[in-house]
């Protein structure tokens, strides 16, 4: 797997950085009409936000960060010839109040299918994590997993809502996706049997803050665990944590049991 960087800007001092916005109609060949223009006057794409759309979203806002570091064409120029595809409805420049700066503020507030989200970067949430185990010791940890576990439910519920889906395998098997797209780890395994659920993920976020330990580490994941399997089965469990990455496992792999 290849990391996303969700940085939506770029801080590059001495380099000539600008920002596009561009309103354009939901179409085929929007994307390669645009790079085109930018490519007919060899200026650099850094980066490209693209909203994800369905099917029936007629109109979406694009962000270019571009790199004019040498070059004697002007944003000006660009912008002319950007207005002058069909499909464009609107075109401007973004400069950054700081030189060589520039980040998508156009867009917000994030959502994750119609849902607003936050990104919290890896400091953030080991402060945070460490803050709850310094002040509160075990209870800290006991508080992650209740936290984890009425995230775990209330995820269920918006997805058995959203999409139908009832199925104990077709809801981890969602689910699989949605830890991956959401950073959370990348689950290389999901077995669900009649007695039991297994599953193992590489580079979880949780225990990926610490190493060379003796315990495992996951207490929201693992409550999480419990709790979307709860809403889906209706039913309590238990879910134990055999193997972390913070103990120098491969993989992080728990056991999913109904109580």
């Amino acid at each position: 797997m290849n990391s996303l960087d969700l940085a939506r800007g770029i801080y590059a001092p001495g380099r000539a950085i600008f920002g596009f916005t561009i309103r354009v109609i939901n179409k085929t060949g929007v994307l390669w009409r645009i790079s085109k223009v930018f490519s007919d006057f060899n200026v650099n794409i850094l980066g490209a936000i693209i909203p994800t759309l369905t099917p029936e979203v007629s109109e979406t806002t694009l962000f270019f960060i571009t790199d004019f570091t040498g070059s004697s064409i002007s944003p000006n120029d660009v912008i002319g010839e950007l207005r002058r595809l069909e499909f464009v409805l609107d075109a401007g420049i973004a400069v950054g109040e700081i030189e060589g700066g520039v980040f998508d503020v156009f867009h917000f507030p994030l959502t994750v299918h119609d849902v607003r989200c936050i990104i919290l970067t890896e400091p953030a949430l080991k402060g945070m994590v460490e803050t709850l185990r310094r002040e509160m010791g075990l209870g800290g940890a006991a508080f992650l997993f209740h936290i984890g576990s009425f995230v775990g439910v209330e995820v269920a519920k918006y997805y058995i809502g959203k999409y139908g889906i009832r199925d104990l395998a077709k809801m981890f098997t969602l689910m699989k996706y949605l830890i991956v797209a959401w950073g959370w780890g990348a689950v290389v395994n999901v077995s669900v049997e009649e007695a039991r659920i297994l599953l193992s993920v590489k580079g979880l976020w949780e225990c990926s803050l610490y190493s060379g330990l003796e315990d495992s580490q996951s207490h929201f994941f693992r409550g999480f665990l419990s709790g979307f399997s709860s809403a889906i089965l209706n039913t309590p469990t238990s879910v134990s944590e055999t193997k972390c990455i913070a103990k120098g496992d491969e993989c992080c792999e728990f056991i999913i049991e109904k109580k």
